[in-house]
C-alpha cells in the first residue's frame, strides 16, 4: 500500500507500470527519474515520477520512440523524427504551422502590393515618398525574421508536448472515475491467499489497458478542440 500520499514502493510501482525492476532501473538511468532511498535503502516514487515512467512506457510502446527520442522528449525538445512517430501530436503542430505559413504569406502579399505601389509612384514621379518609404518599412518590419520563426517553432513545439501531457493526464483522471464506476466483477479478479481461501483484487492489468484505451480513443479529439479554442479567444 501507499506509504504516504506521494510515495510508493518498488512493487506497487510495477504493478502500477507493468514495467519491471531490470526497466525500471534503467529508465531511471537514461531518463534522470531520482526516486527515493529509505533509511534501509529500498526504493520509493512519487507520483510524478510514475507519470514519467508510464509515459517512457507509451513512447516506446505506442511511437516506437529510441531512449534518445524519449530524453529528448522529457527535455522539451521535438525531432522530425518524433513527429512522424507521434501521429497526435503531428495533427496539431501542422495546423501549427499552417497558420504560421498563413501569416507570412499574408505578410509577404502586404510587402509585395507595397512593392508595386512604390515602384509605380517613383516611375510617376520620379523621386521617393516618404508616407510611402515609412508604410513600406512598417510592412518589413512586420515580417517574422527567420530567427523569429525559428524560435516560434521551438515554442509551439514546448507548448504543444505540455499540452498532450496536461490532457492526458485529465483523461487519465476521467478514465480512473470511469474504471471505477465499473461493476465489481469487471474490476477485479480473483487471488488465491491460501490453501483453500482465495479474495478479490484489482486487476491492475486490466485496468491499464482501460486507462489506456480510453486515453487514445480520446486524445486527437481533445489536442484538436483545445487547438480550435486557443485560436478562437
Amino acid at each position: 500500500m501507499k506509504q504516504t500520499e506521494e510515495e510508493f514502493k518498488l512493487s506497487e510501482v510495477i504493478k502500477l507500470t507493468g514495467l519491471s525492476d531490470q526497466t525500471i532501473r534503467r529508465y531511471q538511468e537514461d531518463f534522470n527519474i531520482q526516486g527515493i532511498r529509505t533509511q534501509g535503502g529500498h526504493r520509493r516514487f512519487k507520483r510524478e515520477e510514475i507519470d514519467m515512467l508510464l509515459e517512457a512506457k507509451r513512447l516506446k510502446e505506442e511511437h516506437g520512440y529510441s531512449i534518445k527520442q524519449i530524453r529528448s522528449h522529457f527535455n522539451g525538445e521535438t525531432t522530425s523524427e518524433m513527429l512522424e512517430k507521434n501521429e497526435p501530436m503531428k495533427t496539431v503542430f501542422e495546423k501549427k504551422i499552417v497558420n504560421l505559413e498563413e501569416q507570412l504569406a499574408e505578410a509577404t502579399e502586404k510587402i509585395d502590393s507595397m512593392v508595386q505601389v512604390l515602384t509605380t509612384f517613383m516611375k510617376q514621379s520620379g523621386q521617393t515618398n516618404q508616407t510611402i518609404l515609412s508604410q513600406f518599412q512598417d510592412v518589413l518590419k512586420a515580417l517574422p525574421e527567420t530567427s523569429t520563426t525559428t524560435n516560434n517553432q521551438r515554442i509551439l513545439e514546448k507548448e504543444q508536448r505540455l499540452n498532450e501531457l496536461k490532457i492526458r493526464n485529465k483523461l487519465k483522471k476521467e478514465a480512473i472515475e470511469e474504471w471505477g464506476m465499473l461493476p465489481e466483477e469487471e474490476r477485479t479478479t480473483t487471488v488465491k491467499t491460501g490453501l483453500f481461501s482465495f479474495k478479490r483484487e484489482e486487476n491492475h492489468n486490466k485496468k491499464r489497458a482501460f486507462i489506456e484505451d480510453y486515453i487514445s480513443e480520446h486524445l486527437v479529439d481533445r489536442l484538436e478542440r483545445e487547438y480550435d479554442m486557443k485560436q478562437n479567444q
